[in-house]
């Protein structure tokens, strides 16, 4: 008799929107993200960062980190500026600002012609401050990434490189007989029309950039970054200091991520295991807090109240799907780092967070589409969604008769 009697309930109830169930789960959504990170800020962070090991793989990760900014520093390849690593497009422009001023030097002038910039020793090639020269040059012969030889030999295996990219190099640049080279006057010079474009393109910080600017730049810094790049490889396959170095970096690297990863893990398991299962059973229709709040109930698609296997099954999903919300708290933490994290093997916190990220689109998009309006939890448990809002109406009509006679 009770059983027909909720069967009968349940069968006033509408079908919810598709707002109240989408905004039922956003407040899920985020108060779980919420509730974990302030776990993970009070809580797991100071304990982790107090644990002996823990705290020794952060000290080792953030030493190694910047010797091996300084062993990168040495080789001109990439250097700094305020505390950070150029980007090789950052280094593509200040190399090829430089051939420029060094290209109106060679013809006499003493500043740019169309961006009025001085022409002096600091802002033109030498070998010193040549990124790829430098290195090149000077930097692999003297520290063992090649064998020594001459400098008419090392000239022209450096001009060899260039010349991989060589339907660029014979488009904007002079190149001069490698035997007229030396280790003081080595430089490549861009042709007039190429260098007066580079200088308003890059030394001119009112020039609106044209199209054959960016044409010609997006050129130049695929030959940049072919060269150096090259040479990047050799320093991080070749040269033993730097070898040594990231394999202390990549240990300490992994231990450290690694487990605060896995305690973002822990905290939200254990968000989730209050705020979405054991919250509901609180309520008399085991809704989730965001149910309760947009007046929204699930039951079985057979009209009855849903069972312990249905309710287990759609908390499953849900916890697949809300562990995507997790990916903001690097954000706020400033630890960009976590999303390399192995986690299992191959696998990463990134993978996971986008792999859950998959699933929570897939099912906002199933309930839109669904002429029952269900998540892929509500497929997955043979579960629809009512609204009691119809009910209470009712029963405040009811009421308001009642009132009357």
């Amino acid at each position: 008799m009770e059983k027909t009697k909720r069967i009968s309930e349940f069968n006033t109830y509408v079908t919810a929107s598709r707002g109240a169930k989408f905004s039922a789960g956003l407040v899920n959504y985020f108060l779980t993200l919420i509730l974990s990170f302030i776990l993970f800020v009070v809580a797991t962070v100071p304990i982790c960062e107090n644990t002996p090991g823990i705290s020794d793989a952060k000290n080792a990760y953030n030493e190694s980190y910047w010797n091996l900014r300084e062993i990168v520093k040495t080789t001109h390849l990439q250097e700094t500026y305020e505390d950070r690593l150029l980007s090789m497009e950052e280094m593509a422009k200040s190399y090829y600002s430089k051939v420029t001023l060094s290209t109106y030097q060679k013809q006499g002038l003493e500043e740019a012609p169309f961006s009025r910039t001085a022409i002096n020793e600091n802002n033109t090639l030498n070998i010193n401050n040549d990124c790829v020269a430098y290195y090149f040059l000077k930097f692999k012969y003297e520290n063992g990434i090649e064998e020594e030889t001459s400098d008419t030999n090392k000239i022209a295996k450096m001009y060899e490189l260039f010349n991989k990219k060589s339907e660029i190099l014979n488009k904007y640049f002079v190149v001069p007989e490698i035997s007229t080279l030396t280790m003081e006057n080595y430089q490549i010079y861009f042709q007039d029309d190429c260098a007066k474009e580079m200088d308003l393109y890059l030394n001119n910080g009112t020039n609106i950039a044209t199209s054959k600017q960016e044409t010609i730049f997006e050129e130049l810094y695929e030959l940049y970054n072919y060269v150096a790049g090259y040479g990047i490889n050799e320093v991080e396959t070749k040269y033993e200091p730097y070898i040594i170095e990231k394999k202390k970096y990549d240990e300490a690297y992994n231990r450290y991520t690694t487990t605060m990863s896995v305690g973002i893990i822990v905290n939200y398991a254990i968000v989730f295991a209050i705020v979405d299962v054991a919250l509901c059973f609180a309520f008399k229709n085991k809704e989730t807090l965001g149910e309760k709040i947009f007046k929204v109930v699930d039951i079985s698609i057979n009209g009855e109240k849903p069972s312990w296997w249905q309710i287990l099954v759609k908390r499953v999903f849900e916890f697949i799907g809300f562990f995507s919300a997790l990916a903001l708290i690097p954000i706020f933490t400033d630890g960009y780092a976590l999303y390399g994290a192995s986690i299992l093997g191959s696998i990463n916190f990134l993978s996971i967070l986008v792999f859950s990220l998959i699933i929570t689109l897939l099912s906002v998009i199933l309930m839109l589409v669904m002429p029952k309006r269900q998540y892929l939890s509500d497929l997955a448990s043979l579960q629809i969604s009512k609204s009691t809002k119809y009910v209470e109406r009712k029963e405040e009509e009811r009421s308001s008769d009642f009132s009357r006679n």
